[in-house]
């Protein structure tokens, strides 16, 4: 079974060998909340664009076996104009 400890240990490595501060936040976020949609994770981690900084760190994870993906929610988000919006939901997963 993968602890939090596990999964605490193999963010901080992969973040030795990435000097994006953004990617850096993205993964720590991710660590904490178990998924988070676009729009929280651009306010609360102050990122303008979460794909690009998810492929900094992607790499480095993959090598300690985990990733960074993003899906569109079950339930598609709305934008304050009630229009289907493109916020995806972010996971940080085990992948072997």
């Amino acid at each position: 079974m993968v602890t939090q400890s596990d999964i605490q240990s193999a963010v901080e490595a992969a973040k030795g060998e990435t000097k994006s501060r953004q990617a850096h936040r993205l993964a720590d976020y991710l660590v904490v909340n178990d998924s988070a949609l676009t729009g929280d994770i651009a306010r609360d981690c102050a990122i303008g664009n979460i794909s690009a900084a998810a492929n900094f760190i992607r790499p480095a994870l993959q090598k300690r076996g985990y990733t960074i993906i993003a899906n569109m929610p079950d339930r598609p988000i709305r934008n304050r104009f009630g229009e289907p919006s493109m916020s995806h939901e972010w996971r940080l997963v085990r992948i072997r």
